[in-house]
């Protein structure tokens, strides 16, 4: 939950930092939808790169965990990837991320373009 709000916050502050480009974009003819799923596109790849991330992360842990099984205990076990908790559990994490980000799509696809240029 936490690093799903920590997304929501990088959005919001990406799109802080982008907003000026956002009003060009719609001066130039991009649809307010457009600016939306564009916001949205980029939560997306940040919870994708953190699903990839935690997954492999978790995996070299269970790794050393086996490994460490099996030098300390003498236990011997395959490693085995439960992946459809592993898909519940990024599924989960990319409808949260884009929970988080949808107040700043909201406020992106509303404002006026002279709003989005004036900052």
């Amino acid at each position: 939950v936490m690093a799903c709000l920590g997304v929501g916050n990088l959005i919001l502050a990406s799109l802080a930092a982008r907003w000026f480009e956002m009003g060009v974009l719609r001066a130039v003819g991009a649809t307010p939808m457009m600016l939306g799923r564009l916001v949205a596109a980029q939560t997306l790849l940040i919870a994708m790169v953190g699903c990839v991330t935690g997954t492999a992360l978790g995996v070299a842990l269970a790794n050393v965990d086996r490994m460490l099984h099996q030098s300390l205990l003498g236990i011997e076990y395959a490693l085995h990837l439960p992946w459809r908790p592993i898909a519940w559990g990024c599924a989960v994490v990319l409808g949260a991320a884009l929970i988080a980000a949808l107040p700043a799509i909201v406020r992106v696809v509303v404002a006026h373009p002279r709003k989005l240029l004036a900052a």
